[in-house]
């Protein structure tokens, strides 16, 4: 299998980036209450160093590409939390908002990523029930 489903049936509560999902991992992730953070922001910061080579932005869109083909499908299948890496390349403690910009620029409903991003990812980190979150139904 590949490294995400390998990183499922190892029992993992979250698999970080998933620059490669597909459908299978996907559906997968959705079977085993698997969440994934997809970190585009690092990704886009990457994408945009004047001083990387040709090739590392080159394989930073296809991550990009990769990324935006699923997303609607694990949007779908409930398995999108809400992360960053902050501190890595380009991005800076405060900016991990930019997530949600990207979500929303590549399809996802903006209630729909305040949601997993408040909700889903408190539910997560185990925290669903004692983080206040501004979303009906909640305490």
């Amino acid at each position: 299998p590949g490294a995400i489903e390998a990183l499922v049936e190892a029992g993992v509560e979250s698999i970080e980036h998933g620059t490669y999902m597909d459908r299978e991992s996907i559906d997968l992730m959705a079977a085993h209450d698997v969440a994934v953070t997809l970190t585009r922001s690092t990704i886009e910061s990457i994408k945009e160093l004047d001083r990387a080579p040709d090739y590392y932005r080159e394989h930073a869109q296809q991550a990009l590409d990769s990324q935006a083909e699923q997303l609607g499908y694990a949007d779908e299948r409930g398995v999108l939390a809400m992360g960053t890496d902050t501190g890595a390349v380009g991005q800076k403690h405060g900016d991990n908002a930019d997530e949600l910009v990207h979500m929303v620029a590549n399809g996802i409903d903006p209630l729909d990523a305040i949601e997993i991003s408040t909700r889903d990812t408190a539910d997560l980190l185990g925290l669903g029930d004692t983080l206040v979150v501004s979303v009906p139904g909640r305490r």
